[in-house]
């Protein structure tokens, strides 16, 4: 049975892309978070039925000396063979010390459309919309409703995974409150220590966006250790690093658990 992996990829998939980073903190940019590589995320190899539940906490220490802390709760369900319903609901707290409050709800499809592709392994499209559910006078939300595609190959080379993405945004509005269009990219691998310990790198990037609400390009460096605490329950640290841009310094700590009835696929080797 393969381990129950869990590689890197930027919440800008739902943060960054989706518009709360533009919400959040009422920056132009919300820090990289990663929405990792779980085994539901191969839609193929889980029975129907299956369901997959993430709590991640987020603490972020912008250039000016302010602070900002985000909770995500994330629900992933098995509609079908290659597809799966993506559900997340984010709580924001802007001032860095007070209650957190409702940030913008987005929901999506993943869609597996080729499997072990050569040199791009599993590659998936994940369409997505951002309702306007926060608050715009309280910095958790951008007002906007915003339409995200994003694709991913994910591969195995030995015992170590790389995930490469990239997506693209459009938000309703005039682009006072947030750009317009946005765009994503990121690089990942990981890989094991010793079980079932592993660790995870990432590299991730938004390019400069425009109009009033635009901003330069920026980049981070995310990196920490993966912990597989038994077959449905997995639990990691990172810490990110900008490299360039307005990008925050950031502390993640995240835990996965997946429902008892999920099971591989006769056959599955991954």
């Amino acid at each position: 049975m393969r381990t129950f992996r869990r590689c890197v990829v930027p919440l800008a998939i739902v943060v960054a892309a989706l518009g709360n980073a533009n919400a959040a903190f009422a920056r132009p940019h919300l820090g990289m978070r990663r929405v990792r590589r779980h085994i539901s995320r191969h839609a193929t190899k889980t029975v129907q039925g299956a369901v997959e539940v993430e709590g991640d906490i987020e603490r972020d220490a912008f250039p000016d000396g302010s602070r900002g802390t985000q909770l995500t709760t994330t629900g992933r369900f098995r509609l079908a063979d290659g597809i799966q319903l993506n559900l997340q609901v984010p709580a924001l707290s802007t001032d860095g010390a007070g209650s957190l409050r409702l940030g913008d709800v987005s929901a999506g499809v993943n869609v597996q459309v080729f499997d072990d592709v050569p040199m791009f392994g599993d590659v998936f499209v994940l369409p997505m919309l951002k309702a306007p559910t926060g608050s715009l006078e309280q910095a958790t939300g951008t007002g906007t409703t915003d339409g995200t595609v994003l694709l991913v190959s994910s591969n195995q080379f030995g015992a170590v995974g790389v995930d490469l993405s990239a997506g693209y945004t459009r938000r309703s509005g005039d682009g006072t409150n947030a750009p317009r269009r946005a765009t994503l990219w990121s690089a990942a691998v990981d890989g094991p220590i010793r079980r079932p310990l592993g660790w995870a790198i990432e590299l991730s990037g938004l390019p400069a966006t425009t109009g009033p609400a635009g901003s330069g390009a920026s980049a981070a460096l995310t990196a920490g250790p993966t912990w597989n605490v038994h077959d449905r329950l997995a639990v990691d640290v990172a810490v990110m690093m900008p490299i360039a841009g307005d990008q925050p310094k950031a502390l993640f700590v995240s835990a996965v658990y997946r429902s008892p009835n999920t099971k591989r696929a006769p056959g599955s080797t991954r």
